[in-house]
Formats: C-alpha cells, structure tokens, sequence
C-alpha cells in the first residue's frame, strides 16, 4: 500500500528462478544400460525440445506421478521389467 500519492502499488512478480518444470506428457520411453528412459515434454515446451530423462530424475519436475501413473496403466510391461 502506498504511503505518499506519488507512490504506486508494489508490482507482485512470481519466483521463476525456483519454479520447478511441470511435466505434460511422457512421449515414449526405452532402455539403456538396464534403465528405464522417459522421452518427456515439458509444460509450454515445443515437442522438437523434448528430452530423455530416468525415473530418478522425475523428481525434478512438479508433480509429475500422476502422468507417470498413467503412462505405466498403457505400458504395464514397464513395471515387470520388460
């Protein structure tokens, strides 16, 4: 709140600098090395930017189990290892 006329409202900026990624979608997926790799694509990322990432490294991103659940209910073979 301003004090003095000449004063103007403070402008609320967010904090993009510790905003996590927010996953929209797992593309496909392969394996390398006995590990599981997720070909993702980020919230407002074109789809030539995707990027192959291992489960591990989901935690990176915001709130990412409900997509991941879901892309293992079309791939269930992923979660016996095959």
């Amino acid at each position: 709140m301003p004090k003095f006329p000449s004063q103007l409202d403070p402008i609320i900026v967010p904090n993009l600098v510790n905003a996590l990624p927010v996953l929209q979608s797992i593309i496909d997926h392969r394996s390398l090395c006995n590990k599981t790799l997720y070909l993702i694509l980020l919230q407002n990322q074109n789809p030539e930017d995707a990027t192959w990432i291992t489960y591990d490294h989901m935690s990176t991103l915001l709130d990412p189990l409900s997509i991941v659940a879901s892309y293992h209910r079309d791939f269930p073979s992923l979660l016996r290892g095959g």
